[in-house]
């Protein structure tokens, strides 16, 4: 087998990826991790802002704070361009 790394965006390049995994047996879940790290997964959606509705109380962190979000509550996120410095 060939290794081929796939590209790696910046973590401030103001996209978000989405990958999503349908549920799966465990091995078939594994299969699909191997193939990412060694093929890729070809084109992911990807967007600018986020949006949902929590089901129960949740907790979140932003910058380090953590606070409690109330079931029902709906939560948008801008995903903005060197918003934040980020420190690899």
């Amino acid at each position: 087998a060939r290794f081929r790394p796939f590209e790696i965006e910046r973590p401030d390049d103001g996209a978000f990826e989405v990958i999503t995994i349908r549920h799966a047996a465990k091995w078939k879940i594994l299969g699909t991790a191997l193939k990412a790290s060694l093929r890729g997964l070809g084109p992911q959606p990807s967007g600018t802002e986020y949006a949902f509705t929590t089901v129960k109380a949740m907790p979140i962190q932003i910058d380090s704070e953590v606070m409690d979000l109330d079931a029902n509550t709906h939560v948008r996120i801008d995903i903005a361009p060197k918003a934040l410095r980020t420190v690899l």
